[in-house]
């Protein structure tokens, strides 16, 4: 297939059913194909995925390939990969949706409103695979493992067998 620019991957995510989109970082809402605005803060489990089985969260997913893959290798679990670019994103979701991976959906956000999406408990695991350094002095406290983002994920994940 050719090369699609951003603005076609941006108009095949509004067609995705495994796609959600906050447009917003003031605006907590979501949406989702073709336009619909569902609530699944609490409710991923049973009303994305049909299912009530354990949440991974794949933050800054990029195209989604450790998504995708954990999604393959454990089909008893569910995974939503995270990340703010949606032409990064339209990769993995394509390739979900050709495999049928009905346990791989993916979430174009800021990671700082992960709190407005995920309800207290509600995620298993956090997996952060390449996080942004921001090696500069003053930046410390965007990196994804900063104290500020730690404490998020920390409102987010369900206790006891949790892990970042």
């Amino acid at each position: 297939m050719a090369r699609r620019n951003k603005l076609d991957k941006f108009a095949d995510l509004d067609g995705f059913e495994n796609v959600y989109q906050n447009f917003d970082a003031k605006n907590p809402i979501l949406t989702g194909q073709h336009g619909q605005h569902p609530d699944l803060r609490g409710k991923w489990a049973i009303d994305h995925f049909g299912n009530d089985r354990p949440l991974t969260v794949e933050l800054a997913c990029g195209r989604g390939e450790y998504s995708l893959a954990l999604g393959r290798q454990y089909p008893e679990r569910n995974f939503l990969g995270i990340d703010v670019k949606g032409a990064r994103i339209w990769q993995g979701a394509r390739i979900a949706l050709r495999e049928r991976l009905t346990n791989v959906a993916f979430l174009r956000t800021r990671i700082e409103m992960l709190d407005a999406f995920f309800a207290p408990g509600e995620i298993s695991e956090i997996w952060i695979t390449f996080p942004d350094p921001f090696p500069r002095e003053g930046k410390e406290n965007r990196r994804l493992t900063s104290p500020h983002f730690l404490n998020l994920y920390r409102r987010v994940l369900a206790p006891g067998e949790s892990s970042i």
